[in-house]
């Protein structure tokens, strides 16, 4: 019978390995936990006047809501 020994992990690649699930628990965590802008909700008026006003540069209509952006002049 030969001697044959099995690969052995070096303690850099041990260590390379737990920074790696750290780094992707630590992202994860931060993209639940970091507020976000929240979408103002402003009466239709106020769109109507925007838009009358030539400051709409672009549109969505839902089935609940109209989203805009206005023109950054």
């Amino acid at each position: 019978m030969s001697n044959q020994q099995k690969p052995t992990k070096t303690p850099e690649s041990r260590q390379m390995g737990w920074s790696m699930i750290v780094t992707a628990i630590c992202l994860i965590l931060f993209s639940l936990f970091l507020p976000t802008t929240p979408n103002k909700s402003q009466p239709y008026s106020e769109f109507i006047n925007q838009v009358e006003s030539d400051r709409v540069e672009r549109v969505t209509i839902g089935s609940t809501y109209i989203e805009y952006v206005l023109n950054r002049n």
